[in-house]
């Protein structure tokens, strides 16, 4: 599927969606024409390397964010929240990635 989906047969997949393949000779002038604004993240495509997916990056972003918001209400200090985030990222991590 990412193959396919990356090929030239399924750029026309990807505009609909307002996406862009990640080939490296995909037509990224063309597919950002009106949209100057987006061309810095182009630029950068030399510099950076492809990540995987994060499953339930949500539920991630909210424990971190819960974590700041806790030293930022003085609810626990720095120390607290961080030990208590790396409980709670490593159950995550368990329960998410077996």
């Amino acid at each position: 599927m990412i193959q396919y989906i990356n090929s030239e047969k399924g750029d026309p997949i990807l505009a609909v969606q307002g996406k862009i393949s990640a080939r490296k000779d995909f037509d990224y002038a063309k597919a950002l024409e009106g949209k100057e604004r987006l061309k810095v993240f182009t630029d950068e495509f030399p510099y950076t390397c492809a990540r995987p997916a994060v499953i339930n990056e949500k539920a991630i972003d909210e424990l971190i964010t819960n974590a700041i918001l806790e030293v930022d209400y003085g609810k626990a200090t720095a120390e607290e929240a961080l030990k208590s985030l790396t409980q709670k990222l490593n159950e995550n991590i368990a329960s998410n990635y077996k």
